[in-house]
């Protein structure tokens, strides 16, 4: 938006340069020679230009041959019209690069607000998608943000903002796709290790989403347990689904059963793709989804 900007003063200093020229600006008090209106256009043209449009109709044109008044007229024909255009542009071009100065100072407010640069003045691209992201998942009604708890979010965060960063998919307002943010997600978690992240999730589920276990107290169990929870209620319908109270029993059921067969791991679930994996979802069905259909 600032290259159009500064395209439009360019053009604006343009045809303000050509049409002062022809022009005796002798005895005026704003501008009297025409580089004065040039540089005026330039540095200050969504002042200048409307200043220039009213005086030069005070002005009068310099000395012309009768020929050379028939094509004066001519040019003068669509003087008016290129005018209202260039102000229509510059016009357009403030108000757009206003409208992102605006998404700009919102990012570094955000990116302040949570904790991810000490002032507006010291955000980074980085600093300002953490602030974006973090807005959106505090005031998103999304029902999958269940599987992703406040704490975890926090942590994740600035690494998917730094990964995208450096991949050259922020904006300079901090945003960026939501596929994009989906993908560079997954990546962090690998490279963090799924079984940490999920112990990490799970735990903050089992202590703080629904409080099966005191901090540091927690379970393989109670991983598992929180795990089915958060399932559930990350669902964007229920309706194909057993009331909450039955299906969390049910929950309860199959993560005693599956442990007792040692298919969870310590991070509270199987990897998808194991042998684990496998027989845990065959668990599933027999238990849960049974305890549904017998239901």
């Amino acid at each position: 938006m600032q290259v159009l900007a500064g395209l439009v003063a360019l053009a604006t200093a343009v045809w303000v340069g050509i049409d002062a020229r022809q022009r005796d600006w002798t005895g005026n008090r704003i501008g009297n020679k025409t580089w004065q209106w040039i540089v005026g256009a330039l540095l200050f043209w969504i002042i200048v230009l409307p200043l220039y449009l009213f005086q030069r109709r005070r002005v009068p044109l310099k000395s012309e041959s009768a020929g050379e008044r028939l094509e004066g007229l001519g040019r003068r024909r669509w003087t008016i019209p290129l005018a209202i255009v260039l102000v229509a542009g510059a016009l357009l071009g403030t108000g757009l690069g206003g409208w992102h100065y605006l998404r700009l100072n919102r990012a570094n407010a955000l990116a302040v607000k949570f904790g991810a640069a000490p002032s507006k003045g010291e955000a980074t691209l980085a600093d300002r998608c953490v602030g974006v992201m973090r807005e959106v998942y505090e005031t998103t009604n999304d029902p999958g943000k269940a599987g992703v708890p406040p704490k975890v979010d926090a942590l994740l965060t600035p690494k998917v903002c730094a990964l995208g960063v450096e991949r050259g998919l922020v904006e300079s307002d901090g945003t960026m796709s939501e596929e994009a943010g989906r993908e560079l997600t997954m990546v962090v978690i690998e490279r963090m290790g799924p079984a940490r992240v999920q112990m990490l999730i799970y735990n903050e589920l089992a202590v703080d989403q629904y409080h099966l276990a005191a901090a540091g107290q927690v379970t393989r169990w109670h991983r598992c347990v929180a795990m089915g929870y958060g399932g559930y209620d990350a669902q964007p319908s229920k309706s194909t689904l057993p009331p909450r109270e039955e299906f969390q029993g049910a929950v309860r059921e199959l993560c005693t059963a599956a442990i007792k067969r040692r298919l969870i791991p310590p991070s509270g679930a199987p990897q998808p793709g194991t042998p684990e994996w496998d027989a845990f979802q065959h668990l599933l069905a027999t238990t849960v989804l049974g305890a549904s259909s017998a239901g």
